[in-house]
């Protein structure tokens, strides 16, 4: 997080004309939402918070994946479909990469955070997304005092990937809306 700061304070002086924006999916939104609490801390908030595909900070995980035995944590991480299935079949890839994943696993279900921001904030999940449903979307108002706006797309945990041309269109719709706002 101090790289994050340092590079805002670099970007600040340099172009102090620039809104700061942040967007983070899945674990990344936790960090992102996190780095967005500690600049408003300091007095420097960005224009923009955008998470995705997580529930909301406030709120637990539904289940805990870290501490499963070896084959259910494979099975879920194959169901998430976010780690290749090459990865996956390889049992020494596996041995390799199962600690570091389930330290982010780990990470990611530990944080919790009742912060209520002075930031505009903007979800998005997939309809299929089993960890996501509409009310833990909708849930994430409770974060913001700011313009606050939800949205579903279609597709699993990674729906960025499946139709990226849908999300990056609304993406841009509402980073003009809430820009807009904001100034």
């Amino acid at each position: 997080l101090e790289d994050i700061y340092l590079i805002n304070e670099t970007l600040h002086k340099k172009y102090p004309e620039l809104p700061l924006i942040l967007f983070g999916h899945s674990m990344g939104a936790k960090i992102a939402f996190e780095v967005a609490r500690r600049l408003v801390l300091q007095g420097r908030p960005p224009a923009l918070l955008l998470v995705s595909g997580s529930r909301p900070v406030h709120m637990p995980p539904r289940k805990l994946l870290s501490d499963l035995p070896d084959e259910a944590f494979d099975a879920e991480l194959r169901q998430l479909a976010g780690t290749p299935e090459e990865i996956l079949r390889e049992p020494d890839l596996m041995r390799m990469f199962r600690p570091l994943l389930r330290a982010d696993f780990a990470m990611d279900e530990s944080y919790v955070c009742d912060a209520c921001l002075d930031v505009p904030l903007c979800v998005f999940s997939g309809d299929a997304d089993e960890e996501v449903c509409r009310q833990d979307l909708e849930a994430w108002r409770e974060q913001t005092r700011g313009a606050f706006a939800a949205h579903i797309l279609p597709g699993d945990h990674f729906f960025l990937k499946k139709d990226e041309d849908t999300f990056l269109m609304l993406l841009r719709e509402e980073l003009g809306r809430m820009l807009e706002q904001t100034r």
